[in-house]
């Protein structure tokens, strides 16, 4: 009796095993994503937006009259052809203006962060940093003054204390976040040459943002940090993921793409604990940097990035952007970028930089598509590539 009783546990506990990964292998859900073969001409890279009504606003930074202004662009059809509609800001030819993120709130209002940054012909005076928040109340039309999300002074010999690409996000309970490159922070904490990513919540009657706290650095305080260009995802359940461009903390401190989580509605994050590295180029010492992250369904999120890990030879960290010779590449993940996919190339032609990604619905279509915009230095100019993403079953074999 003894015999039998554990022979029949044991089969059944088989069975229960292989009921469950027969059904782990037939129901689990994959994207493809077919990209068409036409590359568009753009007026922008990263930082765009979708809105409700499927127009696409982009901005750039161009010199006009004497003036940096800041320009928004629209597309009615989806990105394949677009117009100037309206100048959001304007500044002196000394100032580093632009490097900004759109969003759509969930009351119609526009927001739009960007950099306003005095540092070039200063060395003997007072260098400053700003990112500032300019807003608009009809669909881009016209753009007023805002907020201002953070400032620092750097005086000669102080070291950096920039303020950088800035991300804005609106989770679901309408409370509005501002994620932005700080060196700033880190400097004044002894930490000089580094860089971290600082998020600040909006205080939405105030106008004003506070509650800064760190997303993005080295848990460790001998290793080197240089996180930066963030974009983040969410979840209705509170959980959000930052991605954002790292270095590896051994030298020679090429570029990684790094990621750290909150599950409480962004009030603390896990980066004293573990930075997920989500990409690292395929061959030693070479670099993937500028990231682009959002969400494509339920678990799932893309994440558009640069790389040089097919050139045969790394460019080194920290070059000039229209030194590198950068391909643009993309990684899928089915669990909220707890694993991710290998990575698969989009576009090799030139050499790219600053990629962002957003999600449309054509024509009220059951699928979704992609628009990916970059900046290629190689033909000096912006491009776009438009994908559909495809829903499959994976059935074992």
């Amino acid at each position: 009796m003894i015999k039998v009783g554990i022979l029949s546990v044991f089969k059944l506990s088989v069975c229960f095993i292989l009921t469950v990964l027969l059904t782990f292998c037939c129901v689990s859900e994959a994207a493809e994503i077919s990209w068409e073969n036409n590359h568009w001409d753009s007026p922008a890279a990263k930082g765009f937006v979708v809105l409700r009504n499927g127009d696409i606003l982009a901005t750039e930074t161009i010199e006009r009259d004497g003036k940096y202004v800041i320009v928004c662009w629209q597309s009615i059809d989806h990105g394949k052809n677009w117009s100037e509609l309206s100048i959001i800001k304007s500044a002196d030819l000394d100032v580093d203006l632009g490097d900004g993120h759109l969003i759509e709130l969930k009351n119609g209002q526009l927001l739009f962060s960007y950099r306003y940054n005095h540092y070039r012909n200063r060395d003997d005076k007072k260098r400053s940093y700003q990112i500032k928040v300019s807003a608009s109340s009809d669909d881009g039309l016209t753009w007023s003054d805002h907020s201002i999300v953070s400032k620092s002074i750097a005086a000669k010999g102080e070291g950096s204390k920039g303020l950088w690409a800035s991300f804005l996000f609106e989770d679901s309970k309408g409370e509005i976040f501002c994620f932005f490159d700080n060196e700033e922070w880190p400097n004044r904490s002894g930490f000089k040459g580094h860089q971290w990513v600082i998020v600040k919540r909006l205080n939405q009657r105030q106008r004003t943002w506070a509650h800064a706290q760190i997303v993005g650095r080295a848990s460790l305080k001998n290793q080197l940090s240089r996180d930066g260009m963030p974009s983040v995802v969410a979840w209705e359940n509170g959980e959000m993921l930052a991605v954002f461009e790292s270095v590896n903390p051994v030298p020679p401190h090429e570029n990684i793409i790094n990621a750290t989580r909150s599950n409480n509605y962004g009030r603390t994050w896990n980066w004293r604990k573990h930075r997920e590295q989500i990409y690292h180029a395929n061959v030693s010492g070479h670099l993937s940097l500028a990231p682009w992250a959002i969400r494509i369904g339920d678990d799932r999120v893309i994440c558009v990035f640069a790389t040089d890990e097919d050139r045969p030879k790394p460019s080194v960290s920290g070059t000039a952007p229209d030194q590198m010779q950068l391909a643009l590449k993309y990684i899928i993940s089915f669990n909220r970028g707890r694993t991710w996919s290998r990575s698969r190339l989009l576009y090799d032609e030139g050499y790219i930089y600053k990629p962002g990604v957003g999600i449309f619905n054509h024509n009220n279509s059951d699928k979704d598509n992609l628009l990916v915009m970059f900046l290629d230095y190689k033909y000096r100019k912006f491009q776009s590539i438009r994908g559909e993403i495809i829903l499959e079953d994976v059935r074992s074999e």
